[in-house]
């Protein structure tokens, strides 16, 4: 179970702040919370497990499984393949107006990945 998600603007108006799961455990549902993760190399995985697992979420993948062969990306830690990028540009709402858009973003992202993949074709930022 993770924190309060915002699905509409209505919500905000109608002061709905509660996490998902919340009305099932007053209604005496059962829910369930991940406890292992398949997806997100381990030091990524390290973010979600302690800030909305209190630290339980588990690997089911290790470190190993998820290098990639030949891969020559410059990662600022060469173990923890993985960086945060700030792009400074001008956010703007998006049409459902419950996110957010940086369309300065997309041309960063795109060098990062012709950098780490150059054999992998983006259809979408071929324009």
């Amino acid at each position: 179970m993770l924190p309060h998600q915002r699905l509409s603007l209505r919500f905000d108006t109608c002061s709905v702040c509660e996490c998902i799961g919340a009305p099932c455990l007053l209604r005496n549902w059962c829910v369930w919370v991940v406890q292992v993760q398949y997806r997100m190399h381990p030091a990524l995985s390290e973010f979600p497990s302690n800030s909305f697992y209190e630290g339980t979420l588990q690997n089911g993948v290790t470190m190993a499984e998820r290098i990639q062969p030949g891969l020559n990306f410059p990662w600022p830690q060469p173990d923890k393949p993985m960086l945060f990028y700030v792009q400074l540009g001008q956010e703007e709402i998006s049409v459902t107006g419950t996110s957010y858009l940086n369309r300065t973003g997309k041309g960063p992202a795109a060098a990062c990945h012709c950098l780490a993949l150059p054999n992998v074709f983006l259809p979408c930022c071929s324009s």
